[in-house]
């Protein structure tokens, strides 16, 4: 088992920049890009830090990109999945970024997973063709504080969905009376399952959907012979994740810059 969690650890931080370019490579959107390091950039003049972001996979592009976004004159986020170097930093802080966060990168053993419970009267499953898309969306914008532009993008208004058990990308939801209050994508690359998009509606917080809407994607996975599974968790999960048997195995750096 520790074999594995150190061999994740080599993708675990990249995953996500990967993650990316499998969105984008349905649709680049409007603003959007992938960068020569193979991370992704999307600027939509939103004013918020995940309007107009980056995600790379070499330092040396960091003055460049930070340079661009502080053009916008927005806010702005750059985050680079293999770590910062002092000069790499600075220019970014030239620019007027400022390091928010250090993002764990974390993986588990999908075998290990902490058993989860739904509470009564949530219902929890894949999205399928035809499903609502809008509502998916909508839930993801809400729990995660995204301008609704932005969420579209990495919803399944803009990716198709593959109702396939192999599929590459797959979307969940957690429903009571009938409305998406929590999301989640799988996202398979790699080698392991990435976890993204985990988001659950305000007034239904604190009660395991967000720990139901991970863990459950990736015993799906484990079905199709995925042994570990990867995610990049904010300071406010991380905790969940660490109790549902998630180890940190890296880091990534977040940069903001509010005008």
């Amino acid at each position: 088992m520790l074999e594995r969690i150190q061999q994740a650890s080599a993708v675990a931080g990249p995953h996500m920049a990967f993650a990316f370019q499998k969105v984008f490579g349905h649709r680049v959107p409007p603003g959007g890009a992938i960068l020569p390091s193979g991370g992704v950039k999307l600027v939509t003049g939103e004013p918020h830090p995940f309007g107009n972001f980056a995600i790379g996979q070499a330092d040396d592009e960091v003055e460049a990109i930070a340079r661009e976004l502080a053009a916008t004159g927005q806010p702005s986020c750059v985050i680079f999945a293999d770590g910062l170097r002092s000069e790499a930093e600075q220019a970014a802080r030239q620019n007027g970024f400022a390091h928010e966060e250090t993002m764990p990168a974390m993986a588990v053993e999908i075998d290990s997973l902490a058993p989860c419970r739904l509470p009564e009267g949530y219902h929890f499953e894949r999205f399928e063709p035809g499903d609502d898309a809008e509502d998916w969306a909508a839930a993801f914008a809400i729990g995660y504080e995204l301008p609704q532009c932005v969420a579209d993008v990495f919803s399944p208004l803009a990716v198709p969905i593959d109702a396939a058990e192999d599929a590459d990308v797959q979307f969940f939801r957690v429903s009571h009376e009938g409305r998406t209050v929590a999301v989640s994508a799988l996202i398979r690359g790699h080698g392991v399952a990435g976890i993204y998009c985990v988001a659950t509606v305000p007034e239904h917080r604190r009660c395991g959907l967000g720990a139901f809407a991970t863990a459950e994607p990736l015993r799906a996975a484990r079905k199709q012979g995925y042994r570990i599974g990867v995610l990049q968790s904010s300071s406010m999960g991380h905790a969940v994740y660490r109790g549902l048997g998630f180890e940190d195995v890296g880091s990534l750096s977040m940069l903001i810059r509010i005008p």
